[in-house]
């Protein structure tokens, strides 16, 4: 759902919605070009306690914030806030902070360092960027189940259980926010060779395995991997192994859950959920090759929940 283009837009019944869910679709699933989302959730969970009675808080306050961090990310520690390529332009915000900067003699200045004068004039041009890019696809992302929104008043509003989720579980999220920020700010830095040690990713995958061939082999003794599992076909050798329920969330790999699929078919799935038919196919190629397999319905629903996307089908 676009919430960029929309003036205002409600709070959502979240009376039965799984916020950690929400969230988890934002942070895990959600589209990043740039780091906006983060940096927003950040200022946001900063204001939380600035709520009046009916769970409603000025745009102004969270834009104050998510004006300081960018100021200082860009203009005092120089960490690129989206992919640097000679063909993409730098996000509104970084120009914004290098325009502003470059104007008045700011570079490596702190923001809390400027005169309220320009630290105000600064703040009305990041709120027009905040209120067209950022609270409303942040909206969007999370299904309108944590706040509504008024461009026009200027406010964002929770309910309780929103305000509550967010206020106790304050801490968690905060943790998991920087965690996926700084992959995505190493993954920039990375890619544009002005850094090597993506200390984050090695993390994440310090225990991946470099090979399969190990599962290939065991699968090819068993039978039936001449086509792709999900498309039907016809493969080559040394066609890929795919991991039905995601590696990205299981974090394992095991013979009941690797298949063998076309390299369209592998690339496109990517870190989803196959649709239900597949996950029916998966559980009875297992029980014909004597494979145990866990409960898969339970599995499903538990990624969900934490913002891995299902209902993959081949093209």
């Amino acid at each position: 759902m676009n919430g960029n283009v929309l003036k205002e837009a409600k709070l959502n019944d979240n009376a039965n919605a799984n916020l950690f869910s929400c969230i988890s679709q934002s942070l895990f699933r959600g589209k990043h070009t740039t780091t906006y989302k983060y940096g927003f959730l950040e200022a946001l969970l900063d204001n939380i306690f600035l709520v009046d009675d009916d769970y409603k808080i000025g745009i102004d306050a969270i834009n104050l914030t998510f004006a300081k961090i960018y100021w200082n990310l860009v203009n005092v520690h120089h960490i690129p806030q989206s992919p640097v390529t000679p063909d993409a332009p730098a996000s509104e915000m970084e120009r914004l902070v290098k325009e502003f900067s470059d104007r008045y003699g700011f570079d490596g200045v702190q923001f809390d360092s400027l005169n309220e004068a320009y630290q105000n004039q600064f703040e009305k041009k990041t709120k027009l960027c905040l209120k067209k890019y950022v609270f409303g696809a942040f909206w969007g992302d999370t299904e309108g189940y944590l706040y509504g929104f008024s461009k026009s008043e200027d406010t964002l509003w929770f309910n309780e259980k929103s305000f509550r989720f967010l206020s106790e579980n304050k801490t968690f999220i905060e943790q998991v926010n920087y965690y996926e920020w700084l992959k995505m700010c190493e993954g920039i830095l990375a890619r544009a060779g002005l850094r090597k040690d993506n200390l984050s990713n090695l993390l994440e995958n310090v225990t991946k395995r470099a090979d399969l061939t190990y599962f290939k082999n065991k699968l090819n003794a068993l039978g039936k991997t001449e086509t792709c599992f999900y498309c039907g076909k016809h493969l080559s050798s040394g066609a890929p192994l795919d991991h039905v329920i995601p590696w990205d969330f299981i974090k394992q790999d095991q013979l009941w859950n690797l298949v063998f699929a076309c390299p369209a078919c592998n690339s496109s799935k990517n870190n989803r959920i196959p649709d239900q038919v597949y996950l029916d196919k998966l559980v009875k190629r297992n029980a014909e090759l004597g494979l145990d397999t866990p409960d898969i319905e339970g599995l499903v629903s538990i990624a969900k929940m934490n913002g891995v996307e299902a209902g993959w089908r081949p093209k």
